[in-house]
C-alpha cells in the first residue's frame, strides 16, 4: 500500500507539471475528463521503471521519458505540435540538419529544456525509495508494452499521426508516437513500402529570357498536397496561404504578376 501511495503522489506530482508547463506557455489543456486517463499512463510507466529487476530496463523507461517531455516541449515551441513518428526518422536521416537548426534556437528553447529536466529529476528521484520486490516479468511488461503499441502503429490514422492530438498527454502521445515509427515508419522507409512513387525530374532547360520579374517559391517541408486547404481541402491546413492564391493580399499582389500551384 505504502509503494501504490508513493506512486500515486509521483503521478500527481508529474500531471501537475504538465498542467503548469502548459498554463505557463499558453499550450491547451488536458481535458478534464481526460485528466485520469493520462495519470494512468504516468502511473504505469512509473510503475515499471519503479519494479523492473534490469538496469537496461530502468535506462530505457528513463531515455523513453526523457524524450516525451523534453523531446515534446522542444519540438512544441519550434512547430506548435507533438512529436510525431515521422519525426523521429528525419531526426535520425537529416541529424546535422537538426543539430543545426536546434542550436540557432538554443537560447528560445532553454527554459522548455529546463522544465523537462526538472521533470526527468522527479521521476529519477523515486529510485531512491528502496525496493526488494523487483522482477523481470515487469521488464517482459514494458517489452510487450512497446510490441503491442508497435502494432498498433501499423494502423494508425493518418491524421492523427501527422497533427498530434494536443488534448492528450505527452506520455500518452509519445506512445503512440513511438509506436507509429517502429510499426509503421520504419518498415515504410526500409523496405520501400509507401504507395507514393519518389519524384524526379530533370533540370529544365532555358528557352526563352524571363517574362516574370518575381518568382516565390513556398515550400511546405514534410506536408502532402492531400491536406493543403489551397489545394481543396476541407480544414483550413493553410490559411496565409489561401491569401495568396485568391489574391487576397493586395500589397503582395502589386508585386506577383502571377501565382501557379503545383503539387508534387
Amino acid at each position: 500500500m505504502k509503494k501504490f501511495i508513493i506512486l500515486l503522489f509521483y503521478s500527481v506530482v508529474l500531471l501537475t507539471s504538465e498542467y503548469l508547463y502548459r498554463h505557463l506557455f499558453q499550450i491547451p489543456q488536458i481535458p478534464i475528463n481526460r485528466l485520469l486517463e493520462n495519470l494512468g499512463f504516468i502511473f504505469i510507466l512509473l510503475s515499471i521503471f519503479y519494479f523492473a529487476k534490469y538496469r537496461l530496463t530502468k535506462c530505457i523507461i528513463f531515455i523513453f521519458f526523457a524524450i516525451s517531455v523534453i523531446g515534446n516541449n522542444i519540438h512544441y515551441e519550434i512547430y506548435k505540435s507533438w512529436l510525431t513518428g515521422l519525426n523521429y526518422y528525419l531526426a535520425f536521416k537529416e541529424f546535422d540538419e537538426v543539430a543545426i537548426a536546434s542550436g540557432s534556437l538554443i537560447s528560445k528553447l532553454i527554459p522548455h529544456i529546463l522544465w523537462g529536466a526538472v521533470d526527468c529529476l522527479i521521476f529519477l528521484s523515486i529510485a531512491f525509495f528502496k525496493n526488494k520486490r523487483v522482477h523481470y516479468a515487469v521488464d517482459i511488461l514494458f517489452i510487450l508494452l512497446l510490441v503491442f503499441t508497435s502494432v498498433k502503429g501499423i494502423k494508425a490514422h493518418q491524421e492523427a499521426v501527422v497533427s498530434p492530438k494536443t488534448q492528450y498527454g505527452r506520455i500518452k502521445e509519445h506512445f503512440l508516437s513511438f509506436g507509429h515509427f517502429i510499426g509503421k515508419v520504419i518498415p515504410h522507409e526500409v523496405f520501400n513500402l509507401s504507395h507514393v512513387e519518389n519524384y524526379h525530374h530533370s533540370k529544365p532547360n532555358k528557352i526563352s529570357q524571363p517574362k516574370v520579374k518575381n518568382i516565390i517559391f513556398i515550400v511546405g517541408e514534410s506536408e502532402t498536397a492531400s491536406h493543403v486547404s489551397a489545394f481543396g481541402y476541407e480544414r483550413k491546413t493553410t490559411p496565409f496561404f489561401d491569401k495568396f492564391t485568391t489574391y487576397g493580399n493586395q500589397s503582395i499582389n502589386q508585386s506577383i504578376n502571377q501565382i501557379t500551384l503545383i503539387q508534387y
